[in-house]
């Protein structure tokens, strides 16, 4: 009899903990903190160039921003986030070109979280959002812009090393990328639509405190 109380007591505690970080009413105060470093390959299709011509891309870059989000039942999560992102691209064709940018992003988005203990789980759902970036290259004079909105579901690893605190990582997710590149006359100099489900290729954290009731 005292086992099975025991049992009852811990299986009890375990849910307060759970609830008590996703339950309805909490808050996350986040740091997001993103790293990326890729190589692609464009067909192009603007300008002058010969369509099927091909031109390969060496972009690093980082993204860092804060985000703040409530549950508004339990387990169910709404929030929004900034970042400021900084890159730098190298592309090799016929004449090479080294291109710097500075990006700015504002999203929102609804996340599901399935805890499988107290301390791990999974976390899903729609993200939307916008970016503006102004870039520069070492090959034509004055500033590109870049406006790009992307939409999707989001999949991410979290772990609570502490009842406040806790740590997510994206690990993949299914997205929709449009975006436009224009000079300073405003001349459109390159259209995008990207569709794409994968795992992700970058190290994109996130730190949260969490602001719970109890």
């Amino acid at each position: 009899m005292r086992k099975i109380l025991s049992l009852i007591v811990m299986v009890i505690a375990f849910t307060g903990i759970s609830n008590a970080q996703t339950e309805k009413g909490t808050s996350y105060l986040g740091l997001n903190i993103g790293y990326s470093s890729r190589n692609e390959k464009h067909t192009l299709n603007y300008q002058n160039y010969t369509s099927g011509q091909v031109e390969k891309t060496d972009n690093k870059g980082f993204l860092i921003g804060p985000s703040f989000s409530r549950f508004i039942a339990d387990k169910l999560e709404v929030g929004v986030a900034a970042a400021y992102g900084y890159s730098k691209m190298e592309t090799d064709r016929d004449v090479p070109e080294h291109t710097t940018q500075n990006q700015y992003v504002g999203s929102l988005f609804i996340r599901k979280h399935v805890m499988f203990t107290d301390q791990f789980g999974l976390r899903t759902g729609p993200s939307f959002s916008f970016s503006y970036a102004k870039s520069e290259t070492d090959v034509s004079p004055g500033e590109n812009e870049t406006m790009q909105y992307t939409g999707g579901l989001v999949l991410d690893l979290e772990y609570f090393p502490l009842k406040r605190l806790g740590i997510a990582a994206n690990i993949g997710g299914l997205y929709y990328e449009s975006s436009k590149t224009r000079t300073n006359n405003k001349e459109v100099i390159r259209r995008t639509n990207t569709f794409d489900f994968s795992f992700t290729n970058s190290l994109n954290l996130s730190v949260f405190w969490v602001l719970g009731k109890k």
